[in-house]
């Protein structure tokens, strides 16, 4: 490892380390927005809610995270087997699709709880009531956190006698009403405006909470209950396989030094790496080898005829490029020619000549041995030199 790496990494760690110090002074900011979360531990989530949930009802909760007009759309038949319970975050309400589905539904048997701040006029109209909607400042004073903020808060102004019932209220400066039960068809809707019973922060710390919840809850438990959670989820953070680290704000914090040290790393590297050289192979002369390739064809064939002919025109070829002889007359005149242009001497000369003259002169078939006795003449011829 150089100098620089070394430079470069112990700056990393001086950061991280910095970092961490930072990380472990801060505050921890409680959110005390009231959004419903299914999984989160906040103070107006429902962390708790949704693992106790078996020990404040009867019957056990199944969780759909679907819309009831999704969920019900390839549902022809309207029936009365199921109830329904939806809690509400600030601004979320149900959608008029999903409603008439609802309304269809209470209408052949099923009873629905809908807790929330605030309820879909079109609910508000098929069922007769009106609201009262405010937001109070609130100090809250708890172990982990003192939080003052403007928290919503509703109650029922005014009801249809005729079908409706209380069933719960609260005592201020009058009398306030926080749940009630409103017949419709063979069904029945009930309606809490108050919500944060089923908070964390709620169910940890009062008991009447959780006796309120409990009492909630029994008046759906005569039938299977399905609770719509998908008002209180966030889809794309629960489906991504990075949830836990993102949750944990000291993970959040390492897996961002991650990512900055490799886009780091790879800057660097493309910076001070030189792109590799590939190697050119020259090309390769491939005359010899096929001039063996050649010869070793003709061998095998035993065609020694064509052979040395072609082996004598290629020696006459050679003798006029190199030492610009005529090769039609082989007399002793082109004897002394090439002996003094090859500076060969005068019998290995006049045994060459005279070996391709007898080869020439003779039409019977050669053998192997006037083949092999031919080639190793020209060799000699070529290769070797008198000193």
């Amino acid at each position: 490892m150089n100098r620089k790496t070394g430079i470069f990494i112990g700056s990393l760690l001086l950061i991280c380390l910095l970092l961490t110090v930072v990380q472990s002074e801060e505050t921890k900011e409680i959110n005390w927005i009231p959004k419903f979360q299914l999984y989160e531990k906040g103070p107006l989530d429902l962390y708790i809610f949704e693992n106790e949930v078996d020990a404040l009802s009867e019957k056990p909760l199944v969780k759909k995270f679907q819309t009831p007009y999704i969920e019900f759309e390839n549902d022809t038949t309207y029936h009365g087997d199921k109830n329904y319970l939806f809690v509400l975050p600030e601004n979320v309400q149900i959608d008029n699709s999903s409603l008439e589905e609802l309304l269809k539904y209470v209408d052949a048997g099923s009873k629905v709880m809908i807790s929330a701040f605030t309820f879909p006029q079109m609910l508000r109209d098929s069922l007769h009531f009106q609201m009262n909607s405010r937001r109070n400042l609130v100090v809250k004073v708890e172990e982990i956190n003192q939080a003052y903020s403007f928290f919503p808060s509703s109650t029922f102004k005014k009801v249809d006698p005729k079908t409706t019932r209380i069933v719960s209220s609260i005592k201020t400066d009058s009398l306030s009403v926080e749940t009630i039960e409103v017949q419709y068809g063979k069904g029945t809707f009930y309606l809490s405006a108050n919500p944060y019973h089923f908070s964390n922060v709620d169910l940890l710390n009062k008991k009447q909470s959780r006796k309120e919840v409990a009492y909630l809850l029994s008046f759906i438990n005569d039938k299977p209950i399905d609770w719509f959670a998908n008002y209180n989820t966030n889809g794309e953070r629960i489906n991504s396989p990075l949830r836990f680290i993102f949750e944990n704000r000291a993970l959040e914090i390492a897996w961002q030094l991650l990512l900055l040290s490799l886009f780091l790393l790879m800057v660097f590297r493309s910076r001070r790496i030189q792109r590799i050289i590939p190697e050119l192979v020259p090309n390769r002369n491939t005359t010899v080898d096929f001039v063996r390739t050649i010869g070793n064809l003709y061998y095998n064939q035993n065609n020694h005829n064509d052979l040395i002919k072609k082996k004598v025109i290629y020696f006459f070829d050679r003798v006029k490029s190199e030492y610009f002889l005529q090769t039609d007359v082989l007399d002793q005149t082109f004897i002394r020619k090439l002996r003094l242009k090859s500076g060969k001497s005068e019998e290995e000369v006049t045994a060459l000549i005279d070996l391709i003259i007898r080869l020439e002169n003779e039409k019977i078939s050669f053998t192997k041995t006037d083949l092999i006795e031919l080639n190793d003449a020209l060799d000699k011829f070529f290769n070797k030199k008198i000193d």
